[in-house]
């Protein structure tokens, strides 16, 4: 059967030998201009490879310390900073910075589920001691974050554990070995819009503790090595509480304290080793006690006190303690929203008769 006219139209020309020829003389330029380039790139790129930078002639060592200089104490997950960031630089970079396991043993401000995080961040620290902050809003992420770092707790040495008041009554910390523990510091993160059950905090296997801190944490109750503690913060607690702990903190040298409500009727706690005092000195009746009115302190040298509205009568609490302390003060700071003149003066006069140093 012959092809029909339109078939026949459709067809594309046959090549003449002369256009082969051509076509062929064209791949062979083509040919020779793609070998003179690749040459040419190779030659770029060995000249690139020759080239030297001076950083990247340092020791590794020398470069490690340089990396450790980037790095605050409280170091944050980001790209951004250091050492995330030292990483991305280069090759070589990337492996001193992984390999010097100094650069990993803090990690600030963890806010969500660390899962894939605490898996690799923390194991490149090698065995040194790690300090962390672990801040969480979530009720369901807090229990689990924590406890995924528990594998690490044996290095634990300076931690920030901030959650929701609710989270707190599922912290075991009893039940898990810390024997490097120096500090660790309980925030709130998220107050309750109801009333909880009240928990207690137990920390018993921590031989090395020696620094506390508790802020606004209602419902919750502590059961720590007392004895131990030689700095301490307590806000916001009642003072009856505040109070019953001091008398346990026979070695405290360090404390800071806020303190709400009226004490019973309570004999003096003396702290023979406490040098320095910052402390709330509640101004109205309805405010209730003030610590200070509770406390003999022999050894105090700093003394910081912050008031509202403070007037003659309510700076006698403040007085009758530095006359029965009879301390060595060096520095005496004063708070204070509004004060009048006369409570001034009573509270300077008293303070320069037992200071050392200046007001």
């Amino acid at each position: 059967m012959s092809p029909s006219p339109q078939s026949a139209f459709n067809r594309p020309p046959l090549l003449r030998p002369t256009d082969r020829a051509h076509l062929r003389l064209r791949l062979s330029e083509f040919n020779l201009l793609i070998a003179a380039l690749t040459a040419e790139r190779d030659a770029l790129q060995a000249e690139s490879d020759a080239i030297v930078y001076p950083i990247l002639s340092l020791p590794p060592e020398i470069t490690t310390e340089i990396f450790q200089q980037c790095v605050g104490h409280w170091v944050v997950h980001s790209p951004a900073e250091a050492p995330l960031l030292l990483t991305q630089v280069c090759h070589q970079w990337r492996e001193i910075a992984l390999a010097s396991p100094q650069l990993w043993r803090s990690l600030g401000s963890i806010r969500r589920f660390p899962g894939e995080l605490l898996q690799t961040w923390l194991p490149r620290s090698g065995d040194l001691p790690l300090d962390c902050t672990f801040h969480c809003w979530d009720v369901a992420e807090a229990g689990p974050m924590i406890e995924a770092s528990f594998q690490h707790s044996r290095r634990w040495q300076d931690i920030v554990i901030g959650m929701p008041v609710a989270s707190f009554s599922k912290l075991r910390l009893d039940e898990v070995q810390f024997p490097i523990l120096r500090k660790i510091s309980f925030v709130v993160t998220q107050h309750p819009f109801e009333d909880l059950d009240s928990r207690t905090i137990t920390l018993r296997n921590v031989p090395s503790l020696r620094e506390v801190h508790i802020r606004t944490l209602p419902y919750v109750t502590f059961d720590l090595p007392w004895h131990q503690l030689r700095t301490l913060t307590l806000n916001v607690i009642p003072i009856g509480d505040c109070l019953s702990l001091l008398a346990g903190c026979p070695q405290l040298q360090h404390l800071n304290v806020a303190t709400s409500g009226v004490a019973t009727p309570h004999s003096p706690v003396t702290l023979l080793h406490l040098e320095s005092l910052s402390a709330d000195a509640n101004t109205t009746p309805a405010d209730g006690s003030s610590i200070l009115e509770h406390l003999t302190l022999p050894r105090l040298q700093k003394l910081v006190v912050t008031a509202w509205n403070m007037v003659l009568q309510h700076a006698t609490p403040m007085i009758d303690f530095t006359r029965r302390s009879a301390c060595p003060l060096h520095a005496f700071e004063l708070r204070v929203g509004g004060i009048s003149l006369d409570a001034l003066h009573v509270c300077l006069k008293c303070q320069k008769m037992h200071a050392g140093g200046g007001c």
